[in-house]
């Protein structure tokens, strides 16, 4: 089933890509330039170092959004907040 799906999914893409190929000449010819460019800019900076800051950032930014995603469903304030609220009251 997996190889059907895989097989599907490939034949799929290379008609799209065949389509755009022959409809879009110039934009093809861009976007092949443009990939090329971006690989061989890769290559000189070190690919993994950039691969594992975008990995790592990933995480950070998924992180965060279920920690808030998490409180916002719950009603949970984080200490924080009711520490900024709290000194906001007292008077000094």
């Amino acid at each position: 089933m997996r190889k059907l799906r895989r097989v599907i999914y490939l034949s799929t893409l290379a008609i799209l890509g065949t389509l755009v190929a022959l409809l879009f000449p110039e934009i093809t010819l861009m976007a092949m330039v443009g990939a090329a460019t971006l690989l061989i800019i890769m290559r000189r900076l070190n690919f993994y170092k950039i691969a594992m800051m975008l990995k790592r950032f990933i995480q950070n930014t998924r992180r965060i959004y279920f920690e808030n995603r998490l409180r916002f469903r719950t009603g949970v304030r984080a200490y924080r907040d009711a520490e900024l609220e709290h000194s906001s009251r007292v008077c000094r």
